[in-house]
């Protein structure tokens, strides 16, 4: 392997198995067995169980646990123990030892300046898909952007060279025992792909950015995690905002209407333009996009919206897709139809009316496949976000702090909401003016004792707390 004769190798197999109890062997078997589902691993396969970490970071492992062997061949469950070993159950040389193969991935016994600043760029990268920006100090300022986050990479990869043209072991250990942060993301990393279920650490907890405040959120759609990698792909300044809720048919019914107009007359401290829509269908796929430019009921027929626009899967896949430049085709709405991408009759994705059925296609706009589960789709739930920075969020609720918003208060806190139902003009008459509710929404029931009323305020108040 090289780098010197102090430097650990990896244990032969039995003296791995020997490290483990028979039920943690059990448990990394089946594990292993359930990614791979037979006894062996390609690296595409491999690649393949880390959507979040990008190709860059998995084959960077997959090279590590291979340990000098060839690539071309699949890594049996037995490699995948002896590389595991090194870094679950190794000590803190032999932890040091497989993350210097990350890096070293010729396995010459060194590591050039390129090749740990493009090693140590990689495992960041991955890291900030999770919202783990690895060398930020919390609290010490706003959490970075991913490219304020990639030169703070570059400029610790520059220091730890130490100005030596190349970086050996006993100076690399020296290193690593500064950031544990990096031997606790590689566990984690491979401790997911045989428990998926795994937590991260305290240490790496202690550096994740917090996923936004869903103010008003029903709970329908998207999880924490998703929430999280949603934000790390906004761009400035809107990757900094928490997230309201301006529109959602578990609480407001199915009508492309009254998204239009929740969006034009939000709450003012909410920025006026941008949104994310979030759409899942009955396939399960859970797919939307970012759009910094307002949505218009009347748009004339006409394509508009900012390039800074994207569209993104969160399941079964996630992914974010950006604008290609192919053309300008970003939003296209009229009061029957909600359109994104494509071109007229061909669109990316689209919304109905009466928010019921949907029509997904490949898109050029956004170089983005099919996103929802089939062509032609039902729509199970959609939600639109409106964005609101930090002080507009302290001035909407009363908050004078000048620290982070103190989240376990807003907790506890309540918004009364307005229930569709209570507002001045019925549904009747709005459906007669062409701005109703779908009759997918029930009328709301009629209580004739007062602990059914009680429940129904209940229900309409919207609890203001995190996912």
């Amino acid at each position: 392997m090289g780098g010197g004769a102090s430097r650990p190798t990896f244990p032969a197999y039995v003296a791995a198995r020997s490290r483990y109890s028979r039920s943690e062997l059990g448990t990394i078997t089946k594990g292993f067995e359930d990614c791979a589902g037979k006894s062996s691993l390609s690296m595409e396969e491999f690649q393949s169980k880390f959507p979040d970490a990008g190709a860059a970071y998995s084959r960077l492992l997959f090279l590590a646990l291979r340990n000098g062997n060839r690539i071309s061949r699949p890594m049996s469950d037995e490699e995948f123990l002896q590389g595991y070993t090194m870094i679950c159950k190794g000590t803190a040389e032999e932890q040091a030892s497989f993350c210097f193969d990350l890096f070293d991935i010729n396995h010459s016994g060194k590591i050039s300046h390129a090749e740990f600043h493009k090693g140590l760029d990689a495992l960041c990268d991955a890291a900030f898909a999770l919202s783990l920006p690895l060398f930020f100090v919390p609290g010490s300022s706003d959490p970075p952007t991913k490219e304020e986050h990639k030169e703070t990479v570059k400029k610790v990869a520059k220091r730890a060279m130490g100005g030596l043209p190349e970086l050996k072991f006993e100076h690399f250990i020296q290193w690593i025992s500064s950031f544990r942060q990096i031997k606790e993301f590689v566990l984690y990393s491979l401790d997911r792909l045989v428990n998926k279920n795994k937590e991260m650490s305290p240490i790496l907890m202690a550096l994740r950015v917090q996923p936004p405040l869903m103010l008003k959120d029903d709970k329908s759609l998207i999880t924490p995690d998703q929430a999280i990698l949603l934000r790390s792909w906004l761009p400035e300044p809107y990757c900094k905002c928490h997230w309201f809720s301006v529109f959602s048919t578990k609480s407001q019914g199915y009508s492309l209407g009254t998204l239009y107009r929740n969006h034009e007359t939000k709450l003012e401290h909410l920025m006026k333009d941008p949104s994310i829509l979030v759409i899942k269908d009955e396939g399960g796929h859970i797919f939307g996009g970012f759009f910094p430019q307002a949505w218009y009921k009347n748009a004339g027929e006409r394509f508009y919206g900012s390039e800074e626009s994207f569209v993104f899967s969160l399941a079964p896949e996630k992914a974010v897709y950006r604008c290609t430049g192919e053309d300008s085709h970003i939003m296209y709405t009229t009061p029957e139809l909600l359109a994104v991408g494509g071109k007229l009759n061909y669109f990316g994705f689209t919304l109905d009316e009466e928010m019921v059925n949907g029509i997904s296609h490949p898109c050029l706009t956004f170089g983005c496949p099919q996103l929802a589960h089939s062509e032609q789709f039902k729509i199970v739930s959609v939600q639109l976000w409106g964005l609101i920075d930090i002080p507009s969020t302290r001035a909407l609720f009363g908050i004078d702090s000048d620290e982070e918003i103190d989240v376990d208060l807003l907790q506890t806190k309540e918004e009364e909401g307005t229930s569709i139902w209570e507002r001045e003009e019925s549904w009747v008459l709005d459906e007669l003016k062409g701005v109703g509710y779908s009759k997918n929404l029930a009328p709301p029931p009629e209580f004739s004792d007062e602990e059914g009323e009680t429940e129904e305020k209940k229900k309409s108040k919207r609890l203001i707390m995190p996912l």
